[in-house]
């Protein structure tokens, strides 16, 4: 790959697919160099550089890299373009390499020089990733030929690798800062910029949900957050906590947590949001039996049906079979005492 760089131009109508059949046209000049190629399907001839060092050539080469004076830690769409200098260092583009690998069988060759000049080399023999519409997925990479292990680190398709040394992974529990020990040595599969680990997932920041720096929570999108007192209430919205200022306790309501949800909660006998609570004064004694939370004998206060005067309190047998509403009870002079019911089926 190293040398002097050529330039070669076709002034025919059919351009070569790839770099080994540019090695079949110009059979008379087998230099590495810049070449026009058109793989099927793409609609205009685009440049690459073809290495032809080797005993076999027409390879097609879709990444350089050197010295590091192309950056590339870049956004999608250079990654589907391509960017940097095919006489140097670069990378040839997402868009052109799907229609390259698809057009027919291809064998990806890496080479690796270390800083004390040792050659790594290991090959895939069937590469072909898919379309823009399936984000460039690495569809198929066949047989792997090389070193003892394979050189490939495979991150998850919503995740970059990075170095070590410089990897700066953030979560949605802690996003304004880089988790330490992400790793020690060597590469690491982090999330990309603007995204933040959930779980073992990368989200956008309004899927993270939002953060409130009271306890350090993070409320999940589209829930809510009273803040220590019930004096305000926040929802997240879009990644936004939209508070609401007004939010206050009913006279007949305790601001309380329960199941790890705090709250304006009514007292009992009342129902409602916590800021609203309206009586819920059962109509006679058979509903306060049904509703099993109290079937001891007793006074309790009911209202019943049409009833337009305040609740009043009423005497509730809650024996053989309970819910009787006791509308007469009296002493004989003997010391027992008769007893009318009203019941409610």
């Amino acid at each position: 790959m190293e040398g002097q760089s050529s330039f070669f131009f076709y002034q025919q109508s059919t351009y070569p697919r790839d770099c080994r059949e540019v090695q079949g046209q110009c059979s008379s000049n087998n230099s590495s160099g810049v070449f026009m190629i058109k793989p099927d399907g793409y609609p205009d001839p685009f440049e690459v550089y073809c290495d032809n060092t080797d005993s076999s050539g027409g390879w097609t080469v879709i990444q350089r890299r050197t010295d590091g004076s192309i950056d590339f830690r870049r956004d999608w769409d250079s990654y589907k373009s391509g960017f940097g200098f095919l006489s140097h260092e670069f990378w040839l583009g997402n868009e052109k390499l799907s229609f390259l690998t698809n057009q027919k069988k291809y064998q990806l060759v890496i080479e690796i020089t270390t800083s004390s000049d040792y050659l790594i080399r290991v090959s895939y023999d069937h590469f072909r990733i898919s379309d823009a519409f399936s984000h460039f997925k690495l569809v198929n990479l066949g047989n792997y030929s090389g070193e003892n292990t394979d050189a490939i680190t495979f991150c998850p398709s919503n995740m970059d690798i990075d170095n070590c040394s410089t990897a700066c992974q953030r979560t949605c529990e802690a996003p304004g800062i880089c988790q330490d020990e992400v790793c020690t040595d060597g590469e690491v599969c982090v999330c990309p910029d603007g995204f933040f680990m959930k779980e073992s997932d990368c989200v956008t920041r309004e899927q993270c949900g939002c953060y409130v720096s009271e306890g350090q929570t993070i409320v999940p999108e589209g829930d809510f957050f009273v803040n220590a007192g019930c004096t305000r209430k926040g929802v997240c919205t879009n990644g936004e906590i939209i508070w609401d200022e007004g939010y206050a306790c009913s006279p007949n309501a305790n601001c309380e947590e329960r199941n790890n949800i705090r709250q304006c909660y009514c007292d009992d006998g009342y129902g409602g949001d916590g800021e609203t609570c309206t009586s819920v004064t059962p109509k006679d004694c058979r509903e306060i039996y049904d509703d099993d939370s109290t079937r001891n004998n007793g006074i309790y206060r009911i209202k019943p049906t049409g009833w337009t005067g305040p609740a009043f309190e009423v005497y509730c047998n809650m024996t053989d079979g309970g819910g009787w509403t006791v509308s007469v009870l009296a002493y004989d002079r003997h010391g027992y005492y008769i007893m009318n019911y009203i019941v409610h089926q």
